[in-house]
């Protein structure tokens, strides 16, 4: 539902989205193709969530944020996520932290 409201948004009133992290990685109709094949390629026990679905566990970190490993350590910072200004750069910021 969650996803369903969103890609409205987007549609409707792209400038006041409030999801810097999806408006990066998704469209109007699903995922970018550049990080869908990351996901696929790197991401297979990635897990998602909005911040209305957010664990209760994971509330006080500023969002966005990029989570990673087990235990869960902070791979992209809501501050880092600041000076993000494409996917490509997201992309190669995470796996610098992955390899």
């Amino acid at each position: 539902m969650n996803g369903a409201l969103d890609s409205a948004h987007k549609i409707l009133s792209p400038s006041t989205y409030s999801c810097d992290l999806c408006a990066l990685t998704h469209g109007t109709f699903g995922a970018k193709k550049e990080w869908k094949k990351f996901t696929d390629r790197n991401g297979s026990d990635a897990v998602f969530y909005h911040k209305n679905d957010l664990p209760e566990a994971y509330r006080h970190h500023e969002l966005p944020t990029i989570l990673g490993g087990s235990p869960a350590t902070v791979l992209v910072s809501a501050e880092e996520f600041k000076s993000i200004t494409s996917l490509s750069q997201l992309i190669e910021i995470i796996e610098k932290h992955l390899a």
